[in-house]
């Protein structure tokens, strides 16, 4: 059986023979956008090449549409001229000879025309003759109905919603658009920077199997990934936005705000502050974040002595004060206060520390001469002017020296 099969082949290819039949398309399918309620044609030209009679009517023109669902199946459309029935009224075959200049071709054409365009005519048509085909792929676009955003606590449509998180704490965070076509795109932002190429889970699945290829299939995608709450997040918004091709203006979207209690971290923290001995209420000022507000703000002196200050009032312990102030969001200003800078506190390396219920963030900071070498307050700079006279008057009997000394030299010239 393989031997004749392969003479068979051989035959068709090398010799011109008119028992040997050659069915061309002359037409190359392809994708074709078109919106509802426009009216499309699909070309199906057939040229059977050496062929009798009964060689074109035992390989007829075939129209198939292909479902969209989870197991594809063809649907047949016609046969020749003949639509099958169950096939929507705004489908019908345009059947017919087909003019051609090739020697001993038939030319039929079997056009496929659909009027009025629906979304359920959306998908993949076939023409087939004898083993051969081409495909169309129409594509009528259709809008998201819905986006979903869920971080398997609470889901989010379009109302903005909070999710709550602790820091560290790891959830599925999901964005998942219901219905479009062709397949929606999805994109994640947080606080408008593009974070979708780290939803590295992609899924695609049809909320709804149609029993026939004429009925819109409605198609779900989604992207995850296995989100880790990190305190810089907090009170970003996320947001899930779906769109289509072709559609530019119907996107659909949804968006939370990430709620995360973290820890205290510091931002704008510098390590020295400049001051003199005898300065007072010399200020070290640090910037920090943290969810829920602080409890505690404090030094770590050279005795180890915590130099705490409540919420909403300042406590003074010996020669500090510590403080914070609200800013915006989950952002305070921390501030450390020496009532009087003292000489043993010069070059010191002391801790700004604050604290809340997740835990406690310490910074070291310095406090040293600026470089200028001026002082800041009327103390400290009658005590430079004084040092300053003092070493002026030192240096006169040296001076004097000197100078009889180049005296006797000139003189012995």
């Amino acid at each position: 059986m393989k031997t004749f099969n392969f003479a068979a082949v051989i035959v068709c290819i090398g010799w011109s023979v008119v028992s040997c039949l050659d069915i061309q398309i002359d037409n190359a399918g392809g994708d074709m956008v078109k919106q509802t309620g426009q009216t499309v044609e699909l070309m199906c030209n057939i040229l059977y090449i050496d062929a009798s009679t009964a060689d074109i009517a035992g390989n007829p023109v075939t129209w198939e549409k292909l479902s969209r669902r989870d197991n594809p199946l063809y649907t047949i459309i016609s046969t020749g001229s003949n639509k099958r029935g169950g096939v929507p009224d705004h489908i019908s075959i345009d059947f017919g000879d087909y003019s051609t200049s090739v020697p001993n071709t038939s030319g039929i054409k079997n056009s496929l025309k659909i009027s009025g365009l629906e979304a359920g005519d959306n998908g993949t048509y076939a023409c087939l003759a004898g083993d051969v085909k081409i495909e169309y792929n129409l594509i009528i676009p259709s809008p998201v109905e819905a986006v979903v955003l869920d971080d398997s606590k609470t889901n989010v449509t379009t109302q903005l919603q909070t999710f709550e998180y602790t820091e560290g704490e790891t959830r599925p965070l999901n964005c998942t658009s219901h219905g479009g076509s062709p397949d929606a795109k999805l994109k994640v932002t947080f606080d408008g920077v593009d974070k979708t190429s780290e939803m590295v889970s992609y899924q695609k699945w049809y909320l709804e199997n149609p029993e026939s290829a004429f009925e819109a299939a409605k198609v779900a995608v989604s992207r995850a990934v296995n989100y880790e709450a990190k305190g810089e997040d907090n009170l970003k918004i996320i947001r899930c936005t779906a769109s289509v091709d072709g559609l530019p203006n119907s996107n659909k979207f949804a968006e939370a705000k990430m709620h995360i209690q973290f820890s205290p971290m510091f931002v704008n923290c510098s390590e020295k502050v400049a001051a003199n001995i005898g300065d007072e209420n010399v200020i070290y000022e640090c910037e920090t974040r943290c969810d829920p507000a602080p409890t505690k703000v404090f030094f770590i002196t050279q005795t180890n002595a915590e130099m705490i200050a409540e919420i909403d009032h300042e406590n003074t312990e010996e020669n500090f004060a510590a403080t914070y102030i609200k800013n915006e969001g989950d952002s305070y200003t921390i501030r450390f206060t020496f009532l009087e800078l003292t000489d043993a506190d010069l070059g010191y390396l002391f801790q700004a520390c604050v604290r809340n219920t997740r835990g406690a963030k310490c910074m070291e900071f310095t406090p040293t001469k600026p470089d200028t070498g001026s002082s800041s307050s009327g103390n400290s700079n009658s005590v430079g002017e004084t040092s300053d006279r003092n070493a002026a008057s030192s240096m006169y009997p040296m001076y004097a020296i000197l100078y009889t000394f180049v005296l006797l030299v000139a003189t012995s010239l």
